[in-house]
C-alpha cells in the first residue's frame, strides 16, 4: 500500500530518514494549507501513467487544478515541492532476501507544466551514476521479492524517490527488458515467485546491449491521419539491431488530449549492439513512423488508403 499510495509513501520515506521533499495531502473540499512552498507538482495520491498530474507555479493554478479533480470525483491529491533535475528509473529483481539492480532508463520528458514520458535511454549515465544510492533507497524502504519499477529525480544533492511501482515497467518497456535479458524477464519473476533463489535467476538477466524507447505523442486533440502500422524486423544481417514499432492507435480514431501516457500514438523499441547502430536504426525508423491530426473526421475512403 505504502508503495502504491503517493501520499502514503511519502510518508513512510520521512519516518524511515530517507530524502523527502516537502508534500501535504489535501482534501479537494478542504481549505488549502496556508503555506506552500511554489512550484508545487499536484497529482492524485492514487494514479498512473502521469493522468491528472500537473506543476503549479502560484495559488491561482492550485486552485484551478483542485477544481478540476473534484468535478472528477477526485477525494484527496497530493501536494509535493517540485525537484529539478533528470528522471530516471531502476529496475531491480528480489528474492525476498537480497535486491539486484537489472539497469535502468534515463527518461526525457514533455514540457511543463506535464509530465508524459517521451523517450527513455537503457543504461544511461544519469542513472548508472546514482544506481547504488537508488537501490540503497528502495531496500530501506522494504522492497524485496519479485520486479519492482521505481522513479527518481537526481538532484544536486542525489537521487529522491518520485514513485514506486511494484511491479514490473510496463508500457511496452517489459518486452524490450524481456528481448534484453534474452527472454527471460518474465520467467525470472516467476521463478522468483516460486521460491527460487537470486543468485540462480541473476546470470539469465544480465543485459549487455544499449537499447532506448521513443514514444510517439499527440500535441493536440484531433483525429488521426497516416498512423503508421506496428512492425518488428532486423536491421542488420547478424540481427545486431532490432526495432520494433507498437501501433497504439489507428488511422482515423479521435484522440483527446490527456497530458498522460494515454496521448501515445505509438512507442519504438530499439536494441542495438552499440551506439552508433542505435543512432542509425533510430533515424531510419523515425521517418517511418510520421503521423497527422485532423481537426475533421477522416471519410471512408481516407481510412481505407491509411489502413
Amino acid at each position: 500500500m505504502a508503495a502504491k499510495n503517493k501520499a502514503e509513501m511519502r510518508r513512510r520515506m520521512s519516518a524511515l530518514g530517507l530524502p523527502t521533499p516537502w508534500n501535504c495531502r489535501v482534501s479537494c473540499n478542504a481549505s488549502l494549507p496556508a503555506f506552500i512552498p511554489f512550484p508545487i507538482v499536484a497529482k492524485p495520491c492514487e494514479g498512473v501513467a502521469s493522468i491528472d498530474v500537473r506543476l503549479c507555479d502560484n495559488l491561482a493554478s492550485l486552485k484551478r487544478f483542485v477544481e478540476e479533480m473534484s468535478a472528477k470525483g477526485r477525494s484527496e491529491i497530493l501536494l509535493e515541492r517540485f525537484l529539478e533535475g533528470t528522471l530516471f528509473s531502476l529496475e531491480t529483481l528480489g528474492d525476498g532476501r537480497a535486491l539486484h539492480a537489472v539497469g535502468g532508463f534515463d527518461v526525457a520528458l514533455s514540457p511543463l507544466p506535464h509530465f508524459v514520458e517521451l523517450s527513455a535511454r537503457w543504461n544511461g549515465p544519469v542513472g548508472r551514476q546514482y544506481r547504488d544510492a537508488a537501490v540503497a533507497q528502495i531496500r530501506q524502504f522494504g522492497i524485496g521479492l519479485g520486479a519492482c519499477h521505481s522513479e527518481f529525480i537526481a538532484t544536486a544533492d542525489g537521487p529522491v524517490l518520485v514513485e514506486i511501482n511494484y511491479r514490473s515497467l510496463g508500457d511496452g518497456d517489459e518486452f524490450l527488458l524481456d528481448r534484453l535479458t534474452h527472454g527471460n524477464w518474465f520467467s525470472a519473476i516467476l521463478d522468483l515467485h516460486l521460491g527460487h533463489a537470486l543468485a540462480e535467476v541473476i546470470p539469465r538477466c544480465t543485459t549487455t546491449s544499449t537499447a532506448e524507447t521513443i514514444y510517439l505523442a499527440a500535441d493536440t486533440s484531433g483525429y488521426l491521419r497516416d498512423a503508421p502500422p506496428s512492425f518488428v524486423e532486423n536491421k542488420e544481417d547478424n540481427g545486431a539491431v532490432w526495432c520494433w514499432y507498437q501501433a497504439l492507435r489507428h488511422s482515423g480514431e479521435h484522440i483527446e488530449i490527456t497530458h498522460s501516457n494515454k496521448d501515445y500514438v505509438g512507442a519504438l523499441h530499439l536494441i542495438a549492439s552499440h551506439e552508433t547502430q542505435l543512432e542509425r536504426a533510430r533515424r531510419d525508423c523515425l521517418d517511418r513512423v510520421r503521423f497527422s491530426l485532423s481537426p475533421a473526421a477522416l471519410d471512408a475512403g481516407d481510412c481505407r488508403k491509411s489502413g
